[in-house]
């Protein structure tokens, strides 16, 4: 599990707790309704002025995680439920949406912890199956990753490795093109198996002008899966960007953006 950051949001002052109970009753009800931009904007007002210790406030940050998840902003609700685990660190609720998170971010690894820590949590026996049923999934995810790795791949190297492919993903969408070549050559070091790695390194590569380097590390892509679009897409057109030394625009492509939620996340406790 990655060490849990203090929250980025601000601290707050202290309000008086029935306003930030009915803060997060209308959130709810924005759940329920399906109005998951006016939850968003419910937390975020709330989240400002609610004491950065207070229990409601995990409360509004699940809400808030959820509300992001159901709008398919993955990495947003990820951030944001690890957020709110730290203020509850025993909620099972919010382990499962931070496994939820994890899962439709990629971090298979970290996914698995978070359902086991919501099981181990969980006191009601009538909630075990469903957790169950998420440790089980994710237990599966992590077998296939680490098969593909190989049999000397441990848990906390693929936790780690999908840690550091979803930072230089960061670091891209920032512009950092170094800095994210730096954390793609890590994640390959660690299991060449996966054709992403490859394929944004030549689009950090590009975005220097380092040309030779990008055909080889996208060839390098396509190498590991012949069917790897994107990667093909972006060799295609490199010839025109060595002849005209013009950069394209850079849109980082989500492979879950368009992921069927198939389990919902919890929002309500109880």
């Amino acid at each position: 599990m990655p060490k849990l950051r203090k929250p980025s949001l601000p601290k707050g002052r202290i309000v008086p707790r029935g306003q930030a109970d009915r803060w997060l009753d209308e959130a709810q009800r924005g759940l329920i309704r399906e109005d998951y931009a006016g939850v968003i904007q419910v937390c975020e007002r709330a989240l400002a002025l609610v004491p950065a210790t207070a229990p409601v406030r995990a409360d509004l940050l699940n809400c808030l995680a959820n509300a992001y998840g159901l709008l398919r902003r993955f990495e947003e609700a990820y951030q944001v439920a690890l957020e709110a685990v730290r203020i509850a660190p025993k909620d099972p609720v919010l382990w499962y949406n931070l496994g939820q998170s994890a899962r439709y971010t990629l971090r298979t690894g970290e996914s698995l912890t978070y359902f086991e820590h919501a099981a181990e949590y969980n006191p009601d026996p009538e909630q075990a199956k469903m957790y169950a049923k998420g440790v089980k999934f994710a237990r599966q995810l992590v077998a296939n990753d680490l098969e593909l790795r190989g049999p000397a791949f441990t848990l906390n190297q693929l936790i780690e490795q999908q840690g550091e492919f979803q930072a230089a993903v960061a670091l891209m969408s920032a512009g950092r093109w170094l800095e994210a070549e730096e954390k793609f050559r890590r994640v390959i070091a660690m299991a060449d198996v996966l054709p992403q790695p490859w394929g944004n390194l030549g689009l950090t590569l590009l975005m220097q002008r380092r040309f030779d380097e990008t055909e080889l590390a996208l060839r390098r892509a396509l190498e590991i899966d012949p069917k790897y679009e994107l990667a093909r897409q972006n060799l295609a057109n490199l010839p025109e960007i060595r002849r005209s030394g013009r950069l394209p625009g850079v849109a980082i492509h989500d492979p879950m953006a368009e992921a069927k939620v198939s389990q919902r996340f919890i929002y309500e406790k109880g």
